[in-house]
């Protein structure tokens, strides 16, 4: 006798490619999850792919839909689900892999950044020329090249990735703070609507199309 194996829904709509589905079906919400699932093991290295595919599988709202025999019911069940971990524990695992990577960004321009002249000192400086470095006063290199040779206990809070480049040299007063621009009524607009639930925003939506058939 010949067993025949049944595929699942899920398997089933891994059989033919994302871009035939469609957009927001179930099979469409099982090939961008288990895309997701895939882009978590490499997280550490390129988070960017893991939340693209998170988004996409919000703004459909995949965990209604999926799995089709019982559905998770919630984002948290649904990545605890697939990857073992929870939205909070999954985001702070983020955090610290751009701060690891933002840490070896500054280590290497820091590495390539020569080091400035000696203020005050024209004829050592005009022996050691490979000393001399002709960089912007407004790039990270500079900044690196400053802080290093100024104000060795601020660099160091840099190279840790505590501050940013220009956040240190503000902070030893080599830069002015630059001003920043009140936020606009439509600015502050958009961050009120950021936090409505979706029972809010609905009734928003609901309120607006109201007043615009009586304002016709």
């Amino acid at each position: 006798m010949i067993t025949r194996h049944v595929l699942t829904p899920r398997q089933l709509a891994l059989t033919t490619p994302r871009n035939t589905r469609v957009l927001g079906s179930p099979d469409w919400c099982y090939q961008t999850l288990d895309l997701m699932k895939h882009s978590y093991r490499s997280i550490n290295v390129d988070h960017d792919r893991f939340n693209n595919y998170l988004t996409e599988l919000r703004e459909h709202r995949a965990w209604e839909k999926i799995p089709i025999e019982a559905p998770y019911g919630s984002e948290n069940k649904m990545l605890v689900a697939e990857t073992g971990k929870c939205l909070d524990e999954i985001m702070a695992e983020i955090e610290t892999a751009k701060q690891k990577l933002r840490v070896v960004k500054v280590q290497s321009i820091n590495a390539e950044t020569p080091d400035l002249l000696e203020p005050h000192r024209p004829l050592e400086n005009l022996r050691n020329k490979n000393r001399v470095t002709k960089v912007s006063t407004d790039d990270a290199s500079y900044a690196h090249a400053r802080l290093r040779r100024d104000r060795p206990d601020i660099h160091q809070r840099v190279l840790d990735g505590e501050l940013s480049a220009h956040a240190g040299m503000v902070q030893a007063g080599f830069r002015k703070r630059a001003a920043r621009a009140k936020p606009t009524a439509f600015d502050k607009v958009l961050r009120a609507v950021a936090k409505l639930t979706d029972q809010e925003w609905r009734k928003l939506v609901a309120d607006e199309d109201r007043r615009r058939r009586q304002a016709v």
